[in-house]
């Protein structure tokens, strides 16, 4: 692969896991004020149980594509990336 594309491409794995990471930074933050600044009564409750089965979710495909983009940075600086990673 040419070394400028690597290059190139490596930035901008880079840049979008920094994304990532930020986005569940700022979303963990935002849970923690929202607990902090006032008392939930039943209903709300009810309705953050909701919302935190769904940030799991979000979580979890966050997990896999920060796994992903991590694999491919690794496949870059080993020299593979492109290749098929089941046959070589």
């Amino acid at each position: 692969m040419n070394p400028v594309v690597r290059d190139a491409l490596a930035q901008e794995l880079l840049r979008q896991r920094a994304v990532l990471v930020g986005e569940a930074a700022d979303t963990e933050a935002d849970l923690h004020t929202l607990a902090e600044d006032r008392e939930i009564e039943l209903e709300e409750r009810a309705q953050e149980e909701c919302a935190a089965r769904l940030l799991v979710q979000f979580d979890d495909r966050d997990k896999h594509e920060l796994a992903e983009i991590d694999a491919s940075l690794r496949r870059l600086a080993e020299g593979s990336y492109g290749g098929c990673e089941r046959c070589g």
